[in-house]
């Protein structure tokens, strides 16, 4: 998404808003059309397409109750990371939960619950705020 032009907290989210309704409109067109009509980034030294990944969840994580039978959700132990960072934004029965899966060659549990909390203080000012810039909301 570019960001250009982008001052305040409401400008982002329609920013978000046109590129997220525009992805949709054009969801049935074949990924390898996508990669064709993009630039090669052979010369950046990277092999994928994109490093970082945001995935969000609209259905909140529940036991599902059979007769007979009863389930539920396994805390996320050690998996393996196809992205540097890939946010999980999950909307669950508390409210929204977020979850960082992190290539540990690149970053660390400190750093990664750094930029975590980080992006709670961002968001939480940019829903008190939404008209301020986002260069003046505070990160710390």
């Amino acid at each position: 998404m570019d960001l250009s032009g982008i001052g305040t907290a409401e400008e982002l989210l329609a920013r978000a808003r046109q590129v997220v309704a525009e992805a949709y409109d054009n969801q049935d067109v074949p990924f390898e059309e996508v990669i064709g009509s993009l630039n090669s980034r052979s010369d950046t030294g990277s092999a994928s397409l994109f490093n970082v990944m945001i995935v969000w969840e609209d259905d909140p994580l529940f036991d599902l109750k059979l007769q007979g039978l009863s389930t539920s959700h396994l805390p996320v132990e050690d998996v393996a990371v196809e992205f540097d960072l890939t946010l999980l934004v999950v909307n669950g029965l508390q409210g929204i939960e977020l979850l960082m899966l992190y290539d540990r060659a690149l970053f660390d549990g400190a750093t990664v619950d750094r930029m975590l909390g980080q992006l709670e203080m961002l968001l939480g000012s940019m829903c008190r705020e939404p008209a301020s810039r986002l260069a003046t909301l505070p990160l710390l």
